[in-house]
């Protein structure tokens, strides 16, 4: 989700269930459902080393 839509959601009122996180071991891009970093991991390697990317 581009930070454009994330500020047309909360703007409109609805909200967009899905994050985008960046792993921090192998740079792999990728959304989630989870809202809280520390219970994400990554998809690709499995690392829980993730940050917010925006």
């Amino acid at each position: 989700m581009s930070i454009i839509d994330r500020a047309k959601s909360i703007v409109s009122g609805s909200q967009d269930d899905t994050f985008r996180y960046q792993c921090t071991s192998c740079m792999e891009i990728f959304d989630s459902e989870e809202a809280h970093m520390g219970k994400v991991s990554c998809p690709q390697c499995g690392d829980r080393n993730v940050r917010d990317f925006a």
